[in-house]
């Protein structure tokens, strides 16, 4: 769970030597600007863009006409991952293929080069999604239809397939041979209140409502899907949409999903139900959504998830397509990821900072509030 020591973060310089060699840029090498892009949590990310103005650059875009301005330069890891990203389900050359397919497919950017520890993307003119624009229902209406056809890809070779009940015993398993340890931090770092939360906590996780919680989830898995595993807002692009002459209109016109690292054969349930449970949480910042809210997204999401999926043909069930089954196997998903964030917080290096104690309270507050509504755990 500790960063390795190894990392150590790139500069800007880095990825314009990068671009210069890989991209063909060398003429114009000094022409390069370069920025870092703040957003990438498992990823060390920047913008390079060659200057347009310079004699040489005009010389060499005459000569090579294809030749890309301006480019993604991502470098794998960071300091919340560790050098080369080890938390990373997809080898390399997987998730490369992966990318290539949803290029294709005009679902993805293209990879225009690859180095030891990353690689160069096209740069997409988009919109970073914001946690406002998520929660709104004409939003996941939309997404309910790019999910679904990231969803129903067929390259299930590409992936690891995931025991989401193994890897939940296996957590517990680690929090309960930790629990020593986290309590002597607890003595050490928190002050009354933190130790107030520390034991609604530990009395929450202790709680009989976790395995009512398995057993029922047992029973209503089984749709498994190609899941991206980390659907939140920061892995949404907003596409501009563009004139016949490529000059930028008002108007959106597409979504694009990014950062494939954590992709698996996972339960359809796990997929929605954490995208659903990461919607009261922004960075450090949490949103008490009204359930009203939850229930208005989740119908508005499954109308066009369903819609889109059905088009697919190739997974059809009556029983497990049904709209209403699929609303009862999101909000359990959704308490499931949440009991899941719940525990794994309190196996993390840094917990019990602030941070992620209020965090981890904050989801006990979500996963009770959401239980009293949706008495689903009967």
């Amino acid at each position: 769970m500790t960063s390795s020591p190894e990392f150590v973060p790139v500069s800007s310089q880095h990825a314009v030597k990068l671009c210069a060699n890989l991209m063909n840029w060398t003429p114009s090498w000094n022409q390069i600007r370069c920025s870092p892009i703040q957003r990438g949590k498992s990823n060390q990310i920047f913008i390079c863009q060659l200057g347009e103005s310079s004699p040489s650059s005009s010389t060499l875009f005459c000569q090579q006409p294809k030749v890309p301005t301006k480019v993604i330069v991502r470098f794998y890891g960071s300091e919340h991952t560790g050098k080369g990203n080890r938390y990373k389900s997809l080898c390399e050359e997987n998730e490369l293929e992966l990318l290539r397919i949803l290029h294709d497919r005009g679902m993805g950017p293209k990879v225009h080069a690859t180095f030891d520890g990353g690689r160069i993307e096209e740069f997409v003119e988009s919109t970073p999604m914001l946690h406002r624009d998520l929660i709104t229902a004409p939003m996941v209406k939309i997404l309910g239809r790019k999910v679904a056809q990231f969803n129903s890809l067929e390259h299930w070779k590409l992936v690891p397939d995931s025991n989401v009940f193994d890897a939940f015993s296996n957590l517990r398993a680690q929090r309960d041979e930790q629990l020593i340890e986290i309590e002597k931090k607890i003595e050490l770092i928190s002050t009354g209140s933190g130790k107030a939360k520390w034991l609604a906590i530990k009395e929450f996780t202790e709680s009989d409502v976790i395995d009512s919680l398995v057993n029922t989830c047992r029973q209503y898995f089984h749709t498994k899907i190609f899941a991206h595993l980390d659907l939140n807002y920061t892995n949404f692009l907003l596409i501009k949409s563009t004139d016949e002459n490529n000059n930028h209109v008002e108007g959106l016109q597409d979504i694009m999903l990014i950062d494939l690292e954590n992709c698996m054969l996972a339960y359809r349930a796990i997929e929605l139900g954490k995208f659903f449970g990461e919607l009261s949480f922004e960075e450090d910042i949490y949103h008490s959504l009204p359930c009203e809210l939850y229930e208005e997204l989740i119908q508005a999401f499954c109308g066009s998830y369903l819609d889109e999926w059905r088009k697919s043909g190739k997974y059809c069930d009556p029983v497990f397509e049904d709209f209403d089954y699929v609303q009862k196997e999101i909000k359990l998903g959704i308490l499931f990821s949440t009991v899941f964030h719940i525990i794994w917080n309190q196996i993390h290096p840094d917990f019990p900072q602030d941070s992620l104690l209020n965090n981890t309270a904050n989801r006990i507050n979500l996963f009770k509030k959401l239980a009293n509504r949706w008495p689903i755990l009967e």
